[in-house]
């Protein structure tokens, strides 16, 4: 079972390069969750994308993470998608807090690449 549990883009100003080192470089500490591994993703043909894992018991939670070119600078997407038997169990703990915090943590890259500190 695959459950959609959260996804949010971003357009910003700044170099889509830039906006992939503030995105790894800020890290997952946003979920405040064990990550596993980081991967690489399926952003399509020459679109850079990375997924972050994370184990459950009886689901697996990955955020797909993809920043391309955008039509003032850089566009940032995050999705995340919880498969496994159990994924319906542990979406009425996680898709709250992913729908909370996913938007605010692209709008802190947004606002790096803005500021310059990316």
């Amino acid at each position: 079972m695959k459950v959609r549990l959260a996804q949010h883009t971003i357009d910003c100003s700044g170099d889509p390069e830039a906006a992939r080192e503030a995105w790894r470089s800020q890290g997952m500490a946003w979920l405040a969750a064990p990550g596993e591994a980081w991967r690489p993703g399926e952003g399509g043909p020459g679109l850079p994308a990375w997924t972050w894992i994370s184990p459950r018991w009886g689901a697996e939670l990955r955020i797909l993470h993809l920043v391309e070119p955008g039509h003032h600078g850089t566009r940032i997407h995050a999705r995340a998608d919880l498969e496994g038997p159990l994924a319906w169990l542990h979406r009425f703990r996680l898709q709250p807090e992913l729908r909370a915090r996913m938007p605010a943590a692209l709008r802190s890259v947004a606002r790096g690449l803005a500021s310059g500190a990316a």
